[in-house]
């Protein structure tokens, strides 16, 4: 059954549906700065919305959480079935450089919409939007995305072709990442993430997982950093790789698990040598989507 206190909750705040909230102040270090929803609007599982959090509506309610985005309807992808479009796991997906979180979601949102390879492609910011929660009133960050990808080598050139559509060539760098396999997994699945290693190393583990569902896989430290797109002389020190690295990577991919209940599950040990951790063992469930 639905529950409808986002309903009683717009009619106390005299706002519509659809709306953003930020959780503000010191509650962030609870919540994290992130955007919750406010609102049935039919594509979004209510499991992403802040309704089925009390503790969290109560703060919109108590002004705790701040209005950062009007919602307009129409600016919702026609499309509701864009966030199952699917992305072919690719190990060495880390070549592509050094990129912030904003362009490894840009990025795989352009190698999931170009499975064949196209060296032009019309992309829509309302997708993109639609797919990750990302809300940008203006084009002035796109275009900032956009020229920052361009600069490192993703993107040759792009150009507007119609209301928040680009038209974006590729680099070869992009096309030649761009591979087919029998290995997939859904765009849905990594969109809340919040670290830009998770993206990387959910990609490796599909790849390694390949048709199984259950593995056992080991690596060694700079292995892992590499995956991760890590520079090889950062983290030198274990217990700083596993609180900045290791422990949101798990948090990332076991929590899409937890709320929806299929993903995959991730339990993590180490290979310690003479008390020194020498590799990273990670056991990797796949439960599948009903």
């Amino acid at each position: 059954m639905k529950n409808y206190m986002p309903l009683i909750a717009t009619q106390i705040l005299n706002i519509e549906l659809y709306s953003l909230f930020r959780v503000k102040g010191k509650d962030i270090n609870n919540h994290g700065n992130q955007t919750y929803y406010l609102g049935y609007d039919g594509l979004h599982s209510t499991k992403d919305e802040v309704n089925t959090n009390p503790e969290l509506l109560n703060k919109i309610l108590t002004g705790k959480a701040e209005i950062i985005y009007l919602k307009d309807k129409k600016k919702i992808s026609d499309d509701c079935t864009i966030c199952d479009i699917a992305i072919s796991a690719v190990s060495s997906r880390f070549k592509l450089g050094n990129l912030n979180l904003l362009e490894w979601r840009f990025l795989y949102y352009l190698i999931a919409k170009n499975s064949n390879k196209k060296e032009t492609q019309i992309i829509d910011f309302k997708e993109f939007k639609f797919i990750y929660h990302y809300f940008c009133n203006t084009l002035t960050k796109e275009k900032i995305l956009l020229e920052s990808l361009v600069n490192k080598g993703i993107l040759v050139d792009y150009k507007k072709v119609g209301n928040q559509q680009i038209e974006v060539k590729l680099s070869n760098t992009l096309l030649n990442n761009i591979k087919t396999t029998n290995y997939t997994y859904k765009i849905k699945n990594i969109s809340n993430f919040k670290c830009i290693a998770s993206y990387l190393f959910y990609d490796y583990l599909i790849y390694q997982l390949k048709k199984e569902n259950f593995k056992v896989i080991e690596i060694d430290l700079n292995e892992f950093k590499k995956i991760c797109s890590i520079n090889g002389g950062s983290y030198s020190i274990y217990t700083n790789l596993k609180k900045r690295m290791i422990n949101p990577i798990l948090n990332d991919i076991n929590n899409y698990v937890d709320k929806h209940k299929y993903g995959l599950r991730i339990f993590f040990d180490t290979i310690k040598q003479n008390r020194k951790v020498e590799k990273l063992k990670f056991t990797v469930i796949r439960k599948e989507e009903e």
